[in-house]
């Protein structure tokens, strides 16, 4: 459920990020726990839908992202 959860919400930031266009994109919420388990897949669905590359990074100031 949450590998499919991550692919919708990458798909949909994707999105919205290919009409706003932003520099950088911030990920938070109760779903960060699970770390990379959700973020990898995230990120993964987003490189898929977006337009251009952009850095997905997570609510703690991840500087690598």
């Amino acid at each position: 459920m949450s590998l499919r959860l991550a692919g919708i919400l990458g798909r949909a930031i994707a999105g919205a990020c290919n009409i706003l266009n932003p520099e950088v994109i911030v990920v938070a919420g109760d779903f960060l726990p699970a770390g990379e388990l959700f973020v990898q897949p995230l990120r993964e669905a987003f490189s898929r839908h977006a337009n251009s590359p952009r850095r997905i990074g997570n609510g703690s100031y991840d500087r690598n992202c």
